[in-house]
């Protein structure tokens, strides 16, 4: 399958993820009764519906536009050694970051998951940069959502410390 096809279908299965989405968000999660002004509990899973929409439906588009061969003849959609290195440790990152979630906590998760996606992905090795970046990252997040906007972070099975 060329890729300009992949991407057709890719697309299209995802627009039809997000008409699925955006029905069973308007069907399953009640709207804001009375003050017409604020955003309720549909607001966000529904933003997120309409924007998986449109960028899939730029991603159909988009792949009417073909891709120029460069001067040995490879398609320039193609993915390179580097490109699939980034998704592959990406998607691996995430899943030890839940995983450490679930046993640490959020601060102590997000600094130790920052941290090691700056050293061995980003390829950062300055300490002052890593240690200011995955603690500030963490612990800024912690208080401006944790304490002053009182939103819920997970906290460790094995760490509970924040």
């Amino acid at each position: 399958m060329s890729p300009s096809n992949s991407d057709r279908v890719a697309g299209t299965i995802l627009l039809l993820f997000a008409g699925i989405w955006i029905a069973g968000v308007v069907w399953t999660i009640p709207d804001v009764v009375g003050d017409g002004g604020r955003v309720g509990p549909r607001g966000f899973p529904l933003a997120m519906g309409v924007l998986l929409a449109v960028l899939s439906a730029l991603m159909i588009l988009g792949s009417f536009t073909v891709a120029e061969p460069d001067a040995i003849g490879n398609s320039a959609d193609r993915f390179d050694r580097a490109e699939v290195w980034a998704l592959i440790s990406t998607f691996g990152f995430l899943g030890g970051y839940v995983a450490l979630l679930l046993w640490f906590g959020f601060v102590m998760a997000t600094a130790a998951a920052t941290a090691a996606f700056l050293v061995f992905v980003l390829k950062k090795r300055s300490p002052p940069l890593v240690a200011g970046v995955s603690l500030g990252l963490a612990f800024g997040i912690w208080l401006i959502l944790g304490k002053a906007m009182g939103v819920y972070l997970p906290h460790g099975m094995i760490v509970d410390w924040f």
